[in-house]
């Protein structure tokens, strides 16, 4: 029988990070990769390239503060 690896491994030539899919990578490299976060928590210098990221970061990290 053939054993196919669990985890594939996309690694970005320009920065090392690792991911579980191509897909990720892609979006990483078009998105993220050598850019500057453009979204920034208007409570610390927190700052993320995604906005579901951002969201993630004050629902956990300034919770208190925002309900």
């Amino acid at each position: 029988s053939i054993l196919v690896p669990l985890f594939t491994d996309f690694s970005c030539s320009k920065c090392g990070r690792r991911y579980k899919y191509r897909g990720s990578l892609t979006d990483h490299l078009k998105y993220e990769c050598g850019q500057v976060a453009s979204l920034h928590c208007p409570l610390c210098d927190y700052s993320a390239f995604r906005k579901n990221n951002l969201k993630r970061h004050l629902m956990t990290v300034h919770r208190e503060m925002i309900t």
